[in-house]
């Protein structure tokens, strides 16, 4: 991408969606950490819990292409 290639309309709308995915992140995994700290936390929680990052992973790799395709 060459100078000017992103106008100001796209360069707000990706600031939202890196910051709503960040937002999202953080929050999961401070969540995700919470339930480390539970009481009935043990292995099946906590591969419960790897799981989902897993899942997250997967997901912000599959929307990814999507979400910074703000050229069309």
């Amino acid at each position: 991408m060459g100078k000017g290639a992103l106008g100001q309309t796209h360069l707000e709308e990706l600031v939202t969606i890196i910051t709503n995915l960040l937002n999202t992140h953080f929050k999961r995994q401070e969540d995700r950490q919470e339930q480390r700290k539970d009481e009935d936390y043990d292995e099946v929680v906590e591969e419960s819990l790897l799981n989902e990052v897993q899942c997250d992973i997967i997901a912000h790799e599959n929307r990814s292409p999507h979400a910074l395709d703000v050229a069309s």
